[in-house]
């Protein structure tokens, strides 16, 4: 989906215009008028056509809307009945219930933006045309949201996590992830979600997204934290701050730590079992 047809929209309706009568300043104007109309009218028409709706990297509300109906995935507004009161006419009899009211017959629709409904339905269509596998998947959802902010990690157990950035995959967005079935999988295999993108490997921290952390050949600067075969480290040099919150596994992600650093983590071991960071020798540990 990185291009579309390239369909040629011009009409040249001038060439219909005889060489006996070129020299023919009212027809040829009549001709010229009708050759503007086109210009704006239908080749404009079909340009704007191609861009707004037909080109999915580029529709417009209304063409995510055509979209949506193409790849059967309902933006919205949705079905049935929202109401939590006893509404007017239900079951099989139609029953009033006496004083009851009407129940408004659809739901709400998908707070997306438009960027967000073009990912969206991209990611649809990629499901649809493509193969059920890892590779795909990961390809497919960092053409669409960048490199290391969402993708799959085989638990090989018919399970996959799904390690998403929380400042890139927020609010609506990913609630529809989560709930609509859109990243491409193999029929059987679960999702679950997870915004931390950390783990406890017998008391040092690994990440499960070391595509943001540099290796330990290109960190240089002191305080930078760095992986070493997804073991996290830091790049010696600089003096903790006594003063400095403590970071504790849990409550951090991956993404905030390698935007923080880990130059004021304590040097020596916290309390046992506090779950707090510390700088064990230039490895990052879990207290």
């Amino acid at each position: 989906m990185a291009t579309t047809q390239t369909i040629d929209y011009s009409n040249d309706i001038m060439q219909v215009l005889l060489w006996q009568y070129n020299k023919a300043a009212k027809l040829t104007a009549l001709i010229q008028a009708k050759q503007n109309w086109y210009n704006a009218n239908q080749e404009g028409f079909w340009t704007y056509w191609q861009q707004n709706i037909f080109d999915l990297t580029t529709a417009n509300d209304f063409g995510c809307i055509v979209w949506a109906i193409i790849l059967g995935f309902a933006l919205g507004p949705f079905t049935g009945a929202t109401a939590t009161y006893r509404s007017f006419g239900f079951n099989q009899y139609h029953w009033n219930f006496n004083n009851s009211n009407f129940a408004p017959s659809t739901g709400p629709s998908l707070n997306l933006t438009t960027a967000q409904k073009i990912q969206v339905l991209r990611l649809r269509y990629m499901k649809i045309i493509g193969k059920p596998t890892k590779p795909y998947a990961n390809a497919v959802l960092e053409m669409l949201f960048g490199p290391d902010n969402i993708f799959l990690i085989d638990n090989l157990n018919m399970s996959c996590v799904v390690v998403y950035n929380s400042s890139v995959i927020t609010g609506t967005l990913l609630n529809v992830l989560e709930n609509y079935d859109l990243i491409p999988r193999a029929t059987g295999v679960a999702f679950t979600f997870d915004a931390n993108g950390l783990d406890n490997n017998d008391g040092v921290l690994y990440t499960l997204v070391p595509g943001i952390f540099p290796s330990g050949a290109t960190a240089n600067t002191p305080g930078e934290v760095y992986s070493n075969g997804g073991e996290l480290a830091v790049v010696p040099g600089i003096t903790p701050n006594p003063t400095a919150p403590p970071v504790y596994f849990g409550s951090i992600t991956a993404f905030q730590l390698q935007a923080l650093g880990g130059g004021n983590l304590p040097l020596t071991q916290p309390t046992v079992g506090s779950n707090q960071l510390w700088n064990n020798g230039g490895v990052i540990a879990i207290a």
